[in-house]
C-alpha cells in the first residue's frame, strides 16, 4: 500500500491546499497523510485555528489521518522543520512526500539540493565569510550560491516553498534515503502575499482578512469559514505571556537562542507596548523577523530544546489528530506508538510537556477547545 504524506500548516486550510490534496490523491492513487503543526506555527505565530480543527479540515478534505508535527520542529528553521516533518512521515509509514513549490520542476529541486549539501566544502566556506559580515542565513547563502556561480540554484531557493522542498530532500537523504518525492506547482497568491483575487490566495491574506473584518468566503470550504468564526487575534494575550516568562524565567537556553540576543529581549521586553513592537525593536540586519517572532514564541512555550540535538529525531509516539473511520488500519503501519486519545500517552507513560505546555498557551492567548481526535465517519 502506497502512502503518501503532505507536510502542512493548514493555517488555515484555503482552496490552494484542497488543490494539492486532491491533486496527490488523482495523481498517486495513495493513501494520504498530512504531517501538520500543532499549536505553533512554523514562523513563530500561533495558529488562527486550535490544532484538532485544523486537522479535521484536512481530513474532511480527502487526507485519510492527520498527525501532529511537535512545536520543537513546528516552531524552528526551515532545515529542523523539513527534519522533523519528514522524520514523521516515514515514521508514520509514507513512502512518498508530495508539496507545493513555485517552480513545479521536481529535477529542478534536487539539482538544488545538491548543490546546497552539507558536502559543498567551497559553498560552505562562503556562507560562513557571508555570515561573519552580519548577513542573516537566508541572505548569506543566497550571496554565496552567486559568488560560487549557482544562479540557478539561487533563484530557486529564492522561493519560500522552493527552499523548503529543497529542505525535505536533503533530511530525506541522511534520515531515509528511499524516501520519493513529488511537487505539484503552486498556484494563486505567493506565500506570504496579501492580495486577494480569483479563487485562491495566501493562509496570510485570509488572516489578514479576518483581522480587517473582511470576508473571506470563496477563498476556502465552507466548513473552514465556519470554524474561523471562531478566531480571536491572539497577539496581546501572547504578549503577555511572553513578558511574564522572560520576567520569571531564564531565557538564555531558549531553543536558537544566540548569546546576547537574550540580553536584548529581556531590555527591550519591558519598553516596547506590543509583540509587534517588540519583534521591531529585536530584529536586525542578522536576525530576521521571522527568527525573532520564533524566539518569542518559543519563550512563550519555554522550548530549551537544542536545534543540534533535533537534526537527529528520537521518536516515541505519533499523536494522531484526525482520521477517517476507515483509515484505523494505516494506523499499523506507524513504526511507533499512535496516541488518539489523551489517556494513551498515560498509559504508554509518554511525557509530552513541550507540546501541553504549547496547548496551555494558544488556549489561554487564543480560546479553548477540547483535547479530542476529529473521527470523520
Amino acid at each position: 500500500m502506497k502512502i503518501t504524506a503532505v507536510i502542512c500548516e493548514f493555517n488555515p486550510f484555503h482552496n490552494g491546499h484542497k488543490k494539492l490534496l486532491d491533486n496527490v490523491k488523482k495523481s498517486s492513487g495513495s493513501r494520504l497523510i498530512t504531517v501538520m503543526s500543532g499549536d505553533v506555527v512554523q514562523r513563530g505565530l500561533l495558529p488562527a485555528l486550535d490544532k484538532y480543527a485544523r486537522a479535521k479540515h484536512a481530513v474532511i478534505a480527502g487526507a485519510d489521518i492527520a498527525v501532529e508535527l511537535p512545536p520543537q520542529y513546528a516552531c524552528a528553521p526551515a532545515e529542523i522543520f523539513a527534519v522533523g516533518g519528514v522524520a514523521y512521515a516515514a515514521k508514520a509509514g509514507a513512502d512518498c512526500i508530495a508539496f507545493g513549490s513555485e517552480c513545479g520542476d521536481i529535477d529542478r529541486l534536487y539539482a538544488a539540493a545538491e548543490i546546497v549539501g552539507d558536502d559543498n566544502a567551497a559553498l560552505n566556506q562562503a556562507i560562513k565569510a557571508a555570515l561573519k559580515k552580519g548577513m542573516s542565513h537566508p541572505s548569506a547563502r543566497r550571496e554565496a550560491l552567486a559568488e560560487c556561480g549557482y544562479t540557478k540554484a539561487a533563484e530557486t531557493l529564492s522561493c519560500p516553498n522552493n527552499l523548503l522542498a529543497v529542505e525535505y530532500i536533503k533530511a530525506a537523504k541522511r534520515l531515509c534515503p528511499d524516501m520519493q518525492f513529488t511537487t505539484v506547482k503552486r498556484e494563486g497568491g505567493a506565500h506570504g502575499e496579501i492580495s486577494m483575487s480569483g479563487d485562491i490566495c495566501s493562509s496570510t491574506a485570509i488572516r489578514c482578512a479576518i483581522n480587517e473584518n473582511r470576508p473571506i468566503d470563496g477563498y476556502a470550504p465552507p466548513y473552514v469559514c465556519d470554524d474561523l468564526k471562531k478566531y480571536r487575534n491572539s497577539d496581546e494575550r501572547l504578549h503577555a505571556i511572553i513578558k511574564y516568562n522572560i520576567a520569571t524565567k531564564s531565557i538564555r537556553n531558549i531553543c536558537g537562542m544566540k548569546e546576547g540576543l537574550d540580553l536584548k529581549i529581556i531590555a527591550e521586553a519591558s519598553r516596547q507596548p506590543d509583540i509587534n513592537a517588540l519583534v521591531s525593536a529585536v530584529k536586525s540586519k542578522r536576525y530576521t523577523e521571522a527568527r525573532i517572532r520564533r524566539l518569542l514564541t518559543n519563550i512563550a512555550i519555554y522550548n530549551i530544546y537544542d536545534l543540534c540535538e533535533l537534526k537527529e529525531p528520537d521518536i516515541d509516539h505519533i499523536n494522531v489528530l484526525a482520521m477517517r473511520e476507515d483509515a484505523r488500519d494505516m494506523l499499523g503501519d506507524f513504526s511507533a506508538p499512535a496516541t488518539v486519545r489523551p489517556y494513551d500517552k498515560i498509559r504508554l507513560n509518554i511525557e509530552d510537556k513541550l507540546s501541553m505546555r504549547a496547548s496551555a498557551v494558544f488556549k489561554a492567548a487564543a480560546y479553548d477547545y477540547a483535547d479530542k481526535a476529529y473521527i470523520h465517519k
